[in-house]
């Protein structure tokens, strides 16, 4: 055997290696009750590269390495289109897959010229089902519309009964040209999204509708979903949805970087007339020139349907009409708040919302929040004779050149400001173009609340004994402490410091919280709980070295 006719088996024996294989799954018949096991990458390419496959049942039983995926379909100068996305415009996916939380990873796909890039091109059909599937490690560059990790895009034009992705997952990186998400690009009807998680980084400064989660969402409720990743995008970017028209979102979260243009949000760039309820994000939230930037929504036009229960608490930065919660409200926020740094370097800038048009109740910020022009602790302007502003109180700090209020920055057509206040105080501001300016003390006493007809009994709560601020009733509320042990005394030996206290009059449980600042407010964020429902009347850290800690015990009933 010569030197040629080695190189020449080796070569074979690559293709042979890397080459897509189709091999039909041995279980299973496709139906609902005995769906075709899928067991391997073959198995899997197999359902993509025959579209009479796409209205099949199938069922993974096991881990699937899709790495090889990163060697197919070479483009003719050096590099792979990689996968072929299951599901086209032409003939959609409309079966079922469940993956049984078994994993695919290092899918690869770089196509760059087509619409409809994911695992699954196009979802259609009345009751197209994806459950437990998680993508590990997705690598996947879609083309000029609807790119996903898991799906580009769900479309039917027919009667929708119950087209459902649930308790999926995503990890690794997705790009596109519009409408891209890290688990699906785009819906356009009343799909059902839950329990659905998606870790990923999405690098598309010039893409529109961009999503950590979907990208555009039409009609499709989400709920129980969260988003975890670092995501750019132009307009409409948000942590978990960059669109969201008429689609509800319930009891999400998000957390990662979010940078865009205009209309970017910590959960959701733009929303408009749907229910925003139970949700929350940590992201931190960026734009050097945009317009309307939030740590939650950067712009809600909700109309009718109120952002409720929510809050955020990343730091949020842009140019204009820039909130802590909401950077441009035209909808009812109730409920929420807001704790995250707010700056611009423009004007409408707000601890809660930037512009206010229609209504804030019942809701606080504690953001600092810095501007140029009509720039206040809860709101930077109230825009219309009819936008209001009520049972609401601000603590952040503020500064600006113009137009700047503790409460309220400006208040434009002589909007409704009622039953609320702020911290003159801590907020650095003694005046305001609506609301009461308090001292920290009377901020802190529920008199101050009650006496403007604020409802303690469904509303809000105040720690008594340890004097706080009002939180809202739905907030995870601490036990309230009533009772702090007397006469602490500390002892330390070998980096343990051990505390006793004196026993009070009657049985308790004890907690212990730790800061490195003893000027801090207690409680707020600065006070970690350390330990919890402790029956004696010591307690020892066994790591007191390094930074200075101090503590506070209280006892609870």
């Amino acid at each position: 055997m010569n030197f040629k006719s080695i190189l020449i088996r080796i070569l074979l024996l690559q293709i042979f290696i890397y080459a897509q294989n189709p091999v039909p799954p041995s279980s299973g018949d496709g139906t609902v009750g005995n769906p075709y096991q899928i067991a391997t990458l073959d198995n899997l390419y197999w359902i993509a590269n025959d579209a009479a496959n796409w209205d099949e049942h199938y069922v993974q039983i096991s881990d699937i390495d899709a790495s090889p995926t990163a060697e197919w379909f070479s483009d003719g100068s050096g590099g792979f289109y990689g996968w072929v996305p299951i599901g086209t415009e032409a003939v959609t996916f409309t079966g079922s897959y469940n993956g049984q939380n078994f994993d695919i990873t290092g899918i690869y796909l770089n196509r760059t010229s087509i619409d409809y890039t994911g695992l699954f091109g196009y979802l259609g059909g009345d009751s197209v089902f994806l459950k437990n599937i998680d993508l590990i490690s997705v690598n996947m560059n879609g083309g000029v519309n609807y790119s996903g990790g898991l799906a580009g895009c769900y479309w039917y034009d027919g009667t929708v009964l119950s087209p459902t992705i649930e308790s999926c997952s995503v990890s690794g990186t997705v790009s596109g040209g519009w409408g891209v998400g890290g688990l699906i690009g785009t819906i356009y009807e009343k799909m059902n999204i839950s329990k659905c998680t998606s870790s990923v980084t999405i690098n598309c400064p010039d893409a529109k509708s961009v999503g950590c989660l979907i990208g555009y969402n039409y009609i499709g409720t989400v709920s129980e979903c969260s988003s975890s990743g670092n995501v750019s995008g132009n307009d409409f970017t948000g942590g978990l949805i960059g669109y969201n028209e008429t689609g509800s979102v319930s009891d999400c979260y998000s957390s990662g970087i979010i940078s865009g243009k205009n209309c970017v949000g910590g959960l959701i760039g733009y929303h408009e007339n749907a229910l925003i309820s139970d949700c929350y994000s940590t992201a931190d939230v960026s734009t050097e020139t945009g317009y309307y930037i939030g740590g939650l929504v950067g712009y809600s036009y909700a109309w009718d349907y109120p952002v409720i229960n929510c809050y955020a608490t990343g730091a949020v930065s842009g140019y204009s009409s820039v909130g802590g919660l909401v950077g441009e409200n035209r909808g009812p926020i109730n409920y929420c708040y807001s704790t995250g740094s707010t700056s611009a370097i423009g004007y409408y800038v707000g601890g809660l919302a930037g512009n206010n048009v229609d209504t804030i109740r019942d809701s606080y910020s504690t953001s600092p929040t810095t501007g140029y022009s009509s720039v206040g602790g809860l709101a930077g302007v109230n825009w219309y004779s009819t936008s209001t502003i009520a049972n609401c109180y601000s603590t952040g700090s503020v500064s600006g050149t113009t137009n700047t209020g503790g409460l309220l920055g400006f208040n434009m057509d002589e909007g409704i400001i009622s039953d609320s206040f702020w911290d003159i105080e801590t907020s650095g501001q003694d005046t305001s173009a609506g609301g009461t300016g308090k001292t920290t003390f009377d901020m802190k006493s529920e008199s101050t609340y009650t006496d403007a007809g604020w409802d303690f009994l469904e509303n809000w709560y105040i720690y008594k004994v340890i004097r706080s601020y009002p939180h809202l009733m739905w907030e995870t509320m601490a036990i309230e402490p009533s009772y702090f042990p007397n006469n602490l005394s500390t002892s330390y030996s070998s980096n343990s410091l051990q505390i006793t206290w004196d026993p009070p009059p009657e049985p308790y449980l004890f907690r212990v919280y730790s800061s490195t600042d003893p000027y801090a407010d207690f409680p707020s964020a600065s006070w970690i709980l350390v330990a919890d429902g402790i029956t004696e009347r010591t307690w020892t850290d066994t790591n007191a070295t390094g930074t200075k800690k101090f503590y506070i015990v209280v006892a609870v009933n």
